[in-house]
């Protein structure tokens, strides 16, 4: 995008046919214009560098978007592989302590107490999980 503002300075010139000055007093009108058209310049120069300013913060928005999208979807990659890993170990606790259970080799308040712990401890994986992807996002 550019901004034009060279058709304003035509618009906003005096006409030269309303009054006819002298030479020194049509000097100064001169002076009047150049210096407009210096101003409309500058404004141009301004305006194109802010959007040009613009134009790379989006750029680099969108990349660090992209970046941000990339490694939650590693993140996340990672995550499901270790909660996979962490159910199987927890599910052959439990299948090996509901076996000595069931042989009387240990009491059923062991299994309880193991079934607390690892139930508890998924509480604080799912919650750490949770606030981890909520903070993420936010940004």
């Amino acid at each position: 995008m550019v901004c034009t503002l060279t058709e304003y300075n035509d618009e906003v010139k005096e006409p030269q046919d309303q009054q006819k000055q002298q030479t020194n007093g049509q000097d100064q009108s001169n002076s009047g214009e150049s210096m407009f058209g210096t101003v409309v310049q500058l404004a141009e120069m301004a305006c194109n560098a802010y959007l040009d300013h613009k134009e790379q913060e989006a750029k680099h928005e969108a990349e660090e978007n992209e970046h941000w999208r990339k490694y939650r979807e590693q993140e996340t990659s990672h995550q499901r592989w270790t909660l996979v890993i962490v159910t199987i170990i927890f599910g052959i606790i439990v299948g090996f302590v509901s076996v000595l259970v069931y042989y009387d080799k240990v009491s059923s308040e062991a299994l309880m107490f193991i079934v607390g712990t690892i139930v508890s401890y998924l509480i604080v994986i799912i919650q750490k999980l949770t606030n981890t992807t909520t903070s993420k996002t936010s940004k």
